[in-house]
């Protein structure tokens, strides 16, 4: 945790999927590509690595 402080982060505990697609720092998505994961990442306008 200590090596990721500065770089990013880890999420342990649930978070809202749109939320954070909607946040303006998120650049990409690394996705299963599930129907309901791909139409949150259209409409956020994110990419997404599948």
């Amino acid at each position: 945790m200590e090596k990721l402080k500065k770089k990013g982060m880890v999420v342990e505990t649930w978070v809202d999927q749109r939320e954070v697609l909607g946040h303006g720092s998120v650049g990409g998505f690394v996705n299963h590509c599930g129907w309901n994961s791909v139409v949150e990442a259209a409409w956020y306008g994110v990419r997404i690595l599948a």
